[in-house]
């Protein structure tokens, strides 16, 4: 009688595990990319800058393509600013780099993307937006010193953009 109250709890037990495993391992793309986005969204705003919008999406293989088992995040903030272009580029260049989003992987950290008014593109997808420059490239943070930085910044964008790789089953 008890052998068979064993093997059954036992059983029972291996189910449950099993079940939430899957349960875990399946949300583990939200999870990462919103702790990847967060980085950007908790990081201190400039002075004399305020947040008129945060946005995050992610989804399977949709920034650039990758043949499967790819998950793509984006996180962008739109500001308001009263600095000037050079003070913001200055500010974020100092920020470094935000953490890549799979801490299991030995990958140097993401470049935040600035998107000046003059000079930007909004991307719209199914799976969400996103912003390139006018010729539809990225725009890290240390390619602006080339460009010119004179003028107002009032409405940026800052987007950090990323992938990694993750279990799936299709």
């Amino acid at each position: 009688m008890y052998r068979t109250s064993y093997k059954t709890l036992f059983s029972l037990t291996i189910v449950v595990l099993i079940i939430v495993l899957i349960v875990v391992y399946i949300g583990k793309p939200e999870r990462v990319s919103n702790r990847f986005a967060q980085n950007l969204f908790n990081y201190p705003l400039p002075a004399e800058t305020t947040l008129l919008e945060k946005k995050q999406y992610n989804g399977r293989n949709w920034v650039g393509g990758g043949s499967g088992g790819y998950w793509s995040v984006i996180a962008y903030i739109k500001l308001n600013t009263k600095l000037s272009q050079r003070e913001i580029v200055r500010y974020y260049k100092l920020a470094g780099e935000f953490p890549y989003p799979d801490p299991d992987n030995n990958i140097r950290g993401v470049q935040p993307e600035i998107y000046f008014e003059d000079n930007r593109k909004l991307i719209e997808a199914s799976e969400g937006t996103y912003y390139l420059t006018e010729r539809g490239s990225h725009q890290a943070v240390e390619t602006i010193d080339k460009m010119d930085q004179e003028g107002a910044a009032n409405e940026v964008i800052v987007q950090i953009v990323s992938g990694f790789k993750y279990f799936q089953i299709d």
